[in-house]
């Protein structure tokens, strides 16, 4: 695939991926009623500055700590 060039379709596909995939782990916290969970997406909104592997960082970590703390 190195040599093959992607056309313009393909790579705005490929930019929406990293995207797609943060929503579908934090989705699920929408529906909580757990306030850990709540405290985690907003920890991890606010780290969507930085890049995916960051911001799913971010969010695994506050995710444990908040349920860590709040139960």
């Amino acid at each position: 695939m190195r040599r093959r060039a992607l056309g313009p379709r393909a790579k705005a596909v490929l930019e929406a991926v990293p995207g797609c995939a943060l929503v579908s782990v934090i989705a699920p916290s929408f529906a909580s009623d757990r306030l850990s969970d709540l405290a985690a997406l907003v920890v991890t909104f606010a780290a969507t500055r930085l890049s995916f592997l960051p911001t799913v960082l971010v969010g695994i970590a506050a995710a444990g700590l908040f349920r860590h703390l709040f139960g």
